[in-house]
């Protein structure tokens, strides 16, 4: 069976295509990790399905979703909600957080990984998960032979964030100090982030990079028919043991256990001067929030 044609780019308006966001128009990179068989089959969801509860949270960039995994795993209730299809991870032969790609597992069939990973990865109580970015997301649909069937058993969650010019902030300095997550700190990385300048029109990239994914998701829920459940970085901070709670309750409604939150590996990246960086982008930028924000999906 072909595999079927899913091109993100064809739901985001134009406006929301800037070129300085190369990333936009790569290609699959997931299907080359499985040169054996890189069509996900429904018959194998269905028969997973049928032992575990499966979820997925949709993903913006600096949402928490790192944070989120890592609680959800430690709750051992929630699974493993990694980006296991992450486009550059999925090609290595290192574990991040614990979690094995398909070299170390030792498999080039996408059907086999999956059913490896939820029989690793899986709560006891039968429960796993895993994230999607908008690029996972459009590389994977083209991966589905039954797009819409196989997302009817999967539970749907979508993680964004309100602060836009925070989130843009925060993904600036990762992507030019290469520090993403609070494990990987050492004084290299240290160094690069002190030495970042502010750059406004990097920052405002960002912003409409950040943006045209949140345009791209509702698109493509209302194309797959997906109503998700709905969450932010902002509730996450707030009550992450709440969250986690909903989480189990929405994924298993007979369920009525209290979902402790726990992090051991992780903590904010933020400092006063990402504050200060955001104070100052708008403050100089605030015509231009303002037009961004007329076009951000309502939440």
């Amino acid at each position: 069976m072909r595999r079927t044609e899913f091109n993100w780019l064809t739901l985001v308006p134009t406006q929301f295509k800037p070129s300085t966001l190369p990333q936009l128009n790569m290609e699959n990179k997931l299907i080359e990790a499985f040169p054996d068989n890189a069509l996900i089959h429904l018959d194998t969801i269905q028969r997973i399905a049928g032992e575990t509860r499966l979820y997925v949270i949709f993903i913006i960039a600096r949402s928490g979703s790192t944070w989120l995994m890592e609680m959800a795993r430690n709750s051992n209730i929630l699974g493993t909600p990694q980006e296991w299809f992450n486009e550059g991870w999925i090609h290595s032969a290192e574990e991040a957080l614990g979690c094995r790609p398909p070299l170390l597992i030792g498999t080039a069939d996408v059907d086999e990984y999956i059913r490896r990973i939820v029989a690793d990865y899986r709560s006891e109580t039968g429960v796993m998960g895993l994230q999607l970015s908008p690029y996972q997301t459009n590389c994977l649909c083209s991966m589905l032979d039954r797009p819409k069937d196989i997302c009817s058993l999967v539970q749907p969650f979508y993680l964004r964030r309100q602060d836009v010019v925070a989130q843009a902030v925060s993904l600036y300095r990762s992507v030019k100090s290469g520090v993403f997550h609070s494990y990987q700190m050492n004084d290299l990385f240290q160094s690069r982030l002190d030495t970042l300048k502010f750059d406004p029109e990097a920052i405002a990239n960002w912003c409409e990079h950040l943006v045209a994914g949140e345009v791209y998701f509702e698109a493509t829920f209302k194309k797959m028919r997906l109503s998700p459940a709905r969450l932010t970085y902002e509730e996450i901070v707030a009550s992450p043991g709440e969250v986690l709670t909903w989480m189990n309750k929405t994924i298993n409604p007979a369920s009525n256990i209290r979902v402790e939150a726990s992090s051991n590996n992780l903590k904010k990246l933020g400092t006063s001067t990402s504050d200060e960086w955001c104070h100052r982008f708008r403050t100089e930028r605030a015509d231009y929030l303002a037009e961004l924000e007329s076009r951000r999906p309502p939440f």
